[in-house]
């Protein structure tokens, strides 16, 4: 899991697919290659080029349903992973060259987001967002190469702000303001290099 995002990333590796398929003809294998349970129910299909995960890779439950379905190109995740629960997608994620690398949404049990956040090279970079059962915006934050980085913002369930937190290299750097409901000033609190320096 993620400690800043709060979401557990599924991946599925060439290793994982390659220990799990039975490849009947000699050398690397190339092409689709199916495999099948000890019932004969398939559980995942992996195209293959070269003998490296090239196309898209499906992975099933005992039912027959979707789990994963995931790009690869050359042996490494390449352009969308969705990962599906129950039939739902629970996740959503762009990746580049085996890491994350563009907009990754988490999902909850309805479809609904509950997290959308954006990549690069494999770390947190852009404006991530969190919302709550209705749909409404309970947290912001902004990270540059994985690290805090501006301003993180807190919600009130009416989404009128609560917290305003300010973060420089993934420390508190600047003002933390709490607000009331009403919109008024509770706290100041002025940090530098993640230590309070001034409070009123």
């Amino acid at each position: 899991m993620n400690a800043k995002s709060g979401v557990n990333f599924v991946t599925v590796s060439e290793e994982q697919i390659e220990a799990s398929t039975t490849i009947a003809a000699p050398g690397p294998p190339d092409g689709e290659l199916v495999t099948r349970d000890q019932a004969g129910r398939i559980t995942e299909r992996a195209n293959f080029k070269a003998g490296k995960l090239d196309g898209e890779t499906i992975l099933y439950d005992e039912s027959g349903a979707v789990t994963q379905r995931v790009n690869f190109a050359a042996g490494l995740m390449s352009g969308e992973m969705v990962y599906f629960q129950k039939g739902v997608a629970v996740l959503k994620s762009i990746y580049r060259e085996g890491k994350l690398d563009g907009a990754s949404t988490t999902f909850d049990e309805s479809g609904k987001p509950i997290m959308q956040a954006q990549y690069r090279a494999g770390k947190l970079h852009g404006d991530a967002h969190w919302f709550g059962p209705a749909g409404k915006a309970v947290k912001r934050s902004q990270f540059r190469n994985g690290q805090l980085e501006g301003v993180t913002v807190e919600y009130y369930p009416d989404g009128k702000p609560h917290i305003k937190s300010e973060y420089k290299a993934d420390k508190l750097d600047g003002e933390v303001l709490e607000y009331t409901v009403d919109g008024k000033i509770k706290n100041w609190t002025l940090y530098q290099a993640g230590e309070p320096v001034k409070k009123t």
